[in-house]
């Protein structure tokens, strides 16, 4: 997600974390011993195979303004599912205090609301919302970063993302120079600085 008061770099929502999500205690990353990937219309299919019963399916689905996640499998299996953000500074209306380790256990819910505020951009919000209830224990990791785990058991879950970020006022001569160092701006002058030294360095050989 990208500020609205300048064109600084991504801002990161959330960040699901495959290798410590769990599905019967086995991990998707580390556990799984075949992962097919395949996609289709900007839709991305993800099979992670465990064993001859234990098959889950993950489903990326991105649109405007929602991305829909979606887990499938055969049958009712545990799930953990660690979810990670920065920034954030209240869940569900409780404040997460700066203190590394605090912990808040949410039980039976279907929506996360996440409040952040990154210095100098601005205050956003995160909402998760779940198609069936779940419980969820939210960890202050350090004070920038904080770790969600979510779980529950059932052969289904959809977890739908979506958030925005209210930028505050920032000058023209701060607006400009926030385009000057984003990083999208920097992929394009790379290519020409990098034709300038080069010629440079081309023209102090000839003269060598």
């Amino acid at each position: 997600m990208y500020a609205p008061n300048a064109s600084y770099k991504p801002i990161l929502l959330v960040d699901f974390d495959d290798r410590e999500s769990t599905v019967e205690g086995y991990s998707f990353y580390y556990d799984s011993y075949e992962v097919i990937m395949s996609s289709y219309n900007e839709t991305l299919l993800i099979s992670y195979i465990f064993g001859k019963d234990l098959t889950v399916k993950k489903t990326i689905k991105p649109s405007n303004k929602t991305v829909d996640i979606i887990l499938n499998s055969t049958n009712p299996f545990y799930y953990k599912i660690v979810i990670r953000g920065r920034n954030y500074t209240h869940v569900n209306g409780y404040p997460i205090l700066f203190s590394s380790g605090y912990t808040l256990i949410l039980k039976d819910i279907r929506n996360l609301d996440l409040v952040f505020n990154v210095k100098g951009v601005g205050e956003g919000r995160c909402k998760l919302s779940f198609s069936t209830p779940v419980k969820a224990t939210i960890i202050r990791e350090s004070r920038d970063l904080t770790s969600m785990i979510v779980e529950f058991h059932d052969k289904n879950l959809s977890i739908r993302v979506e958030g925005y970020i209210e930028g505050v006022r920032v000058s023209l001569l701060s607006y400009i120079a926030s385009n000057i160092i984003n990083h999208r701006l920097a992929q394009i002058l790379l290519p020409i600085i990098a034709f300038i030294v080069t010629t440079l360095g081309w023209l102090l050989w000839m003269r060598i």
